[in-house]
């Protein structure tokens, strides 16, 4: 008794990618199986990215409008110092002391010179227009005066020393210099801080607002101090103590509401999201894609998945780079550099039976056929089926990751054959979401005769007809119950070959 036998989808052909072409083109039936938007969930493990970190403390990632908060520090997070905080400090004696440990503490001890704890926002506010800079601060000293610059210039003069009231006064130019605004503040108790920046013709300007009250605006930024940074200043004659917590930077006028993950670390360690792939690519070759906004002031980020690759901040570029040597020294291989500021949209193909992993850069082939590694740790980083998104040691900022995608050939699986008693005709297949359907037809398969059908998810089903010689016989998926699908085609049993 002859079996006939036809397989027709998502018999994945493992074929190696060809440098310089779309991973998706080597494939025989692509098809897209997962998608991420990130709209429709409220958390990363509501997207399906895990956690995992050896420091289980660490607040880590949010579902967020991606232009919406563009920097979060509040000094908490195992920080012990400037750098952990993303800050320089100038003190040359010293004469003071800088903790960063819960709060930016400042407590000037010493008069005769001035100090500076300056942050770099330029990561994240370079080239915007509109935003804010919010933070928490009180301040006990006396002797001389406070200046907190971004760009603009704001000083604060102690009234008395019976009284925590202090004038405000801003930098007006150079002949000027700071000059009062009329107004005052008591930094005895905490105030929250408002540094609202807008852009009118190129130009940078400032309004300083104290909780709920406008203190000045249209401040122009004072030459030699740029918007690029904020920084807290204490003069050569002050003696006392500042606190500065709660650092937020928002941008503002924003339009629309597209979310997307942001994953955030100003504080020292590491630590990964993981999102396994298998259950939508059933041991496939497969592509995942995602757009990455890299936010960094420090340090590099890499990707797993089965291989190691890192984007790493050098000068006004990030350099990608990978690792195939599998051995302690871990050599990396810087092979492009990328200009900051931009969504970089990432792509990487995975090869299941080379072991092997092509990786793409706004559609740009980066390298190609590296190695699965063998003696990774933790495994999970380099198992072909998770993809890994790790924030490194000495990495300060944020990533956002957005429009997720897998492609890869149709993993739904079908054949049509003559059983061995020769009495019935039997469709069996492997589906991922749908019905298996047989069918049978008279007059060259224009009049429906019989049918037999089974829902499944993720698993083998079997459906049969009595077999008749004078039939044609079809198989369907229906697939996803949303597209039907005429999997394989017999014209009449018998001795016709098919």
């Amino acid at each position: 008794m002859k079996k006939f036998v036809c397989l027709v989808t998502a018999l994945f052909l493992l074929i190696s990618v060809i440098p310089g072409s779309a991973a998706g083109a080597d494939m025989v039936n692509p098809k897209v199986v997962y998608t991420q938007d990130f709209e429709s969930v409220d958390t990363p493990q509501g997207a399906g990215f895990a956690h995992s970190s050896t420091a289980g403390q660490y607040r880590s990632a949010i579902v967020t409008p991606s232009t919406d908060c563009l920097y979060i520090q509040d000094f908490n997070y195992n920080i012990t110092s400037a750098s952990d905080a993303g800050f320089t400090v100038t003190d040359a004696k010293p004469v003071a002391t800088h903790s960063y440990n819960g709060k930016l503490v400042i407590d000037k001890t010493e008069t005769g010179q001035g100090t500076t704890d300056n942050l770099n926002l330029k990561s994240y506010i370079d080239g915007i227009d509109s935003y804010t800079v919010k933070f928490d601060l009180s301040a006990d000293f006396s002797g001389s005066s406070m200046v907190i610059y971004h760009g603009a210039g704001f000083e604060f003069v102690r009234q008395s020393t019976d009284t925590t009231v202090y004038d405000i006064k801003y930098y007006k130019d150079a002949t000027d210099k700071f000059v009062t605004t009329g107004k005052t503040v008591d930094l005895g108790s905490t105030k929250v801080f408002y540094i609202n920046v807008t852009t009118v013709d190129g130009v940078k300007y400032a309004e300083l607002k104290i909780g709920n009250e406008t203190i000045i605006n249209n401040v122009a930024g004072r030459d030699g101090y740029s918007f690029l940074n904020l920084s807290f200043n204490t003069n050569g004659g002050l003696k006392g103590t500042i606190t500065v917590d709660n650092i937020k930077v928002t941008q503002n006028n924003v339009s629309g509401t597209d979310k997307s993950m942001k994953i955030y670390k100003y504080e020292p360690g590491s630590f990964s999201y993981l999102f396994n792939t298998s259950a939508y690519t059933k041991n496939k070759n497969y592509e995942i894609e995602f757009n990455l906004i890299p936010k960094l002031t420090a340090g590099s980020i890499a990707f797993f998945d089965g291989s190691m690759y890192q984007l790493e901040m050098s000068g006004s570029n990030y350099q990608i780079k990978y690792r195939n040597a599998a051995d302690s020294t871990m050599n990396e291989t810087t092979v492009k550099d990328i200009a900051m500021g931009t969504p970089i949209k990432i792509k990487l193909f995975v090869n299941r039976e080379k072991a092997t992993t092509n990786f793409y850069a706004n559609d740009v082939l980066i390298c190609s056929d590296v190695p699965q590694r063998t003696d990774g740790s933790p495994s999970s980083w380099y198992n072909l089926d998770n993809l890994g998104i790790t924030l490194n040691n000495g990495m300060h900022g944020s990533v956002y990751i957005d429009d997720v995608k897998i492609t890869c050939d149709d993993v739904n699986t079908i054949t049509l054959s003559e059983d061995s008693t020769a009495s019935t005709i039997k469709a069996s297949a492997y589906v991922t979401d749908g019905v298996l359907i047989i069918a049978s037809y008279s007059d060259g398969g224009k009049v429906l005769k019989d049918v037999d059908y089974k829902a499944v998810t993720n698993s083998a089903a079997e459906v049969e007809l009595t077999k008749d010689d004078n039939l044609t016989y079809k198989a369907f998926i229906f697939d996803n119950f949303s597209n039907l699908k005429p999997l394989c085609d017999v014209t009449a049993y018998g001795d016709k070959d098919l």
